[in-house]
């Protein structure tokens, strides 16, 4: 079932509504998919950390992935994704109770994929149209090797739709987000 962009903003405000939640969101944002990305994540109080390790010029500063905690201080940033970026790929969302320098970790371990012919590609997990696609043809062990210290993704889905992804008894599982879910 799609949200429309009115159901979406009402459970976006009650999110944000509730005082004291703990921060257990997050999002990873690639902020190649759109210059206006970069910029709030410069703005005061959004915490985030870039995915890559290496020391990189400000010209690729602008086109990393980002780890973001979603805290009341992101507020802008979700308006603006769910106003401007819906639909546009901007990054999936992340739920976990790990401490955020063991997911970053654990996401900049997931850039280099080795594939069938023994090469090795770069690894877009955090783009949503590789993601769910990704997710369905993984293995019990690329599961737990891709999932790690995350409870759930949430992507957006090319209706508009998001879908949670997590693991049960080793599998994966998914089910049409809800309110919780979501941003």
């Amino acid at each position: 079932m799609a949200l429309s962009k009115q159901s979406l903003n009402r459970i976006i405000r009650k999110t944000l509504a509730k005082p004291g939640a703990p921060s257990t969101a997050f999002a990873i944002l690639d902020s190649a998919r759109d210059a206006r990305i970069y910029g709030l994540l410069l703005r005061p109080g959004v915490v985030c950390r870039a995915l890559m390790a290496a020391q990189v010029p400000e010209s690729l500063r602008r086109a990393l992935p980002y780890l973001v905690t979603l805290n009341e201080a992101a507020g802008d940033l979700r308006a603006t994704w769910r106003d401007q970026g819906h639909r546009a790929a901007w990054g999936i969302l992340v739920h976990s109770e790990a401490a955020t320098g063991e997911l970053v970790e654990h996401f900049r371990g997931l850039f280099t994929v080795e594939l069938p012919d023994r090469s090795t590609a770069y690894f877009r997990y955090y783009d949503p149209r590789v993601l769910r696609t990704f997710l369905p043809t993984c293995s019990p062990e690329q599961l737990r090797t891709i999932f790690g210290p995350v409870d759930a993704f949430v992507c957006e889905d090319i209706d508009g739709s998001w879908t949670v992804y997590s693991r049960q008894d080793g599998a994966l599982a998914k089910r049409p987000a809800e309110a919780a879910d979501l941003l």
